[in-house]
């Protein structure tokens, strides 16, 4: 997805928009879309990075600790809409959000790309497991079928969904089969490893299947497997940096 060329958000509007997003009891389209892209737009370029200070790439981050500007669970259809119609890539924090917050928010913006983007869009959902568990509680339910919604016909719609997680036994089977491309890295989980060969046989064969879990628990840092079928890419030990 394109990044915005020039986004900054002073202080002063950092406090503006935090005090405006948590005391607006309904959040409107009318208010949220023009408010933040005017912010955004008149104040240059936003800049994350690992530690929240230093000059990072210009991507806005919203919510977290480092956000550039807060979020709450009833924005997200606010929050699509904005992702939509401004060309930006964006980092969503949802770590100091409640998990039916969390729920409501991811269901809601995933929701609203689906039904909108038509553009190529690469969606990242690091520790994707919680957004689409094996097991889904009530909160999680209508998310992940959302996740579902976009592995499975989001190709057709410019969607490149990348699926990240340390606890691929935990990732939804449903999910996990629409994937068409596995880098796995070292894990010693027995669960984790036979969800990784189950992926690789039924998209290469047992014996390379076995090869891969049987290797998997003695991987040292920055060695992986990556197997692609759709690119005719054999599975390699490969070094990350």
């Amino acid at each position: 997805m394109p990044t915005v060329s020039r986004l900054v958000l002073t202080r002063g509007i950092m406090r503006s928009l935090r005090s405006r997003w948590r005391n607006s009891r309904q959040l409107s389209n009318s208010w949220i879309l023009p408010a933040t892209a005017r912010a955004l737009s008149e104040r240059g370029r936003l800049k994350a990075s690992a530690d929240g200070k230093s000059p990072g790439f210009p991507i806005p981050v919203f919510g977290g600790p480092h956000a550039d500007t807060p979020i709450i669970g009833e924005a997200g259809h606010a929050l699509g809409k904005l992702l939509t119609t401004m060309p930006i890539s964006a980092v969503l924090d949802l770590g100091e959000m409640r998990k039916a917050e969390q729920a409501r928010l991811v269901a809601d913006v995933l929701d609203h790309l689906f039904t909108v983007n038509r553009d190529p869009l690469w969606l990242v959902l690091e520790e994707a497991d919680a957004f689409a568990p094996q097991q889904p509680m009530s909160d999680m339910t209508r998310v992940l079928g959302e996740v579902d919604r976009i592995a499975r016909h989001g190709r057709n719609f410019g969607f490149r969904l990348i699926s990240m997680t340390q606890r691929p036994a935990k990732l939804n089977k449903d999910v996990l089969t629409q994937l068409s491309t596995l880098i796995a890295l070292g894990i010693t989980s027995p669960q984790d490893r036979d969800a990784i060969t189950a992926w690789v046989d039924g998209n290469a064969d047992r014996d390379k299947a076995r090869d891969v879990y049987d290797s998997l628990a003695q991987l040292k840092v920055g060695e992986g497997w990556i197997w692609a079928p759709d690119h005719n890419l054999l599975i390699l030990l490969c070094h990350f940096p």
